[in-house]
């Protein structure tokens, strides 16, 4: 109960009594009333500032918690119910679910510390941190004082409120193409990714989660001093992400078995999450062919400058292929058979 207000009251000669406070007179008495302290508590979204349903709170402190209990209906939208002591099965408590609405709680004792925690988020919002109060009151008014960890005070309010933050962090991807210089092409669908959550949904660039594939591209990072790319999403869901590229054909490049094309990150509260991929290209090898007379394919011999991921330049060369080689062996035996041929005629005319 809050303290009754002081009353002030005067007795006139005629015996009449004039008065003021929170009295009232029957039958020539003067009556002090106590009334029920009257605490409202109220659960929000810092992102919008409504109310919040669905969080499972619980109140703790010196009271006469089954008189409270008394105050609320078997149907109430909070559920509110009490809470025991699992040793002396006490009631030490109250617990109920936050809708809509805020809960209003009366005949909590005045000058008594209370303690308000979360003991369940909804879904997507990360759990706060415990909030202490304490009531006072004079006549039917009842001040609340909620502590203040960075004074370290109880400081008046007109409410106990607890906010609950999305629970979300950053997610920073940092691309590195070594070996290839990125054109407009590449960069608006060139090379591309996707980002799955553990339910294989996807995730935007705007931090939200969809059902639908969603492809990012690289226009979609911003390119650093250094070369590097880099996308930074915001607002993003804690859990498990797996990061792959979905596309790395270049034409005219091939990819190096060095490259990172996949990575997982872990977003976590408040928490910067970092993933680094990274592609590396080289100048696909081209051979120049050619054919004999007897229309047979033969490798001729060439060069062809590439460049690797490091960027310096190779030479490589191509030899002549065993084609040419057959046909050269393939001439120079007829051409010892055609010698031996002639040498045998020769030696018959002599005998002869």
């Amino acid at each position: 109960y809050t303290v009754a207000a002081d009353t002030t009251f005067t007795i006139g000669t005629d015996g009449t009594v004039a008065y003021s406070g929170t009295t009232r007179t029957t039958d020539g008495a003067l009556l002090l009333e106590d009334s029920l302290t009257k605490v409202a508590i109220s659960k929000k979204s810092t992102a919008n500032g409504t109310e919040l349903p669905g969080a499972e709170l619980s109140l703790t402190g010196n009271a006469d918690w089954e008189k409270i209990l008394t105050q609320f209906a078997e149907n109430d939208e909070h559920k509110v119910a009490g809470i025991t002591d699992t040793t002396t099965g006490a009631l030490i408590g109250i617990k109920w679910i936050s809708t809509n609405e805020e809960l209003s709680v009366e005949g909590l004792t005045t000058e008594e510390e209370y303690i308000l925690q979360e003991d369940g988020a909804p879904l997507g919002y990360a759990y706060s941190e415990n909030i202490r109060f304490k009531l006072e009151g004079q006549g039917t008014n009842t001040q609340v004082y909620v502590y203040n960890k960075d004074s370290g005070n109880f400081e008046e309010s007109s409410k106990v409120e607890m906010f609950d933050d999305l629970d979300t962090g950053t997610l920073v991807l940092t691309k590195t193409i070594d070996g290839l210089n990125v054109t407009d092409e590449e960069l608006a669908g060139g090379l591309k990714f996707t980002i799955q959550n553990e339910e294989d949904n996807y995730l935007a660039a705007d931090g939200s989660i969809q059902r639908e594939v969603i492809e990012l591209t690289l226009s979609q990072f911003t390119r650093q001093s250094d070369g590097t790319y880099i996308l930074t999403i915001e607002n993003v869901p804690s859990g498990t992400y797996l990061i792959t590229e979905v596309n790395t054909a270049i034409e005219g490049y091939q990819l190096q078995s060095t490259s990172i094309v996949s990575g997982t990150g872990v977003v976590q509260y408040q928490q910067t999450t970092n993933v680094l991929l990274t592609d590396k290209y080289e100048k696909k090898i081209t051979e120049t062919s050619k054919t004999d007379k007897h229309d047979k394919k033969i490798t001729g011999s060439s060069k062809t400058d590439t460049e690797n991921s490091s960027g310096k330049k190779t030479t490589s060369t191509l030899n002549t292929g065993d084609a040419m080689s057959a046909e050269i062996l393939r001439l120079f035996t007829l051409l010892l058979l055609s010698g031996t041929g002639i040498l045998l005629s020769a030696r018959r005319l002599r005998k002869e």
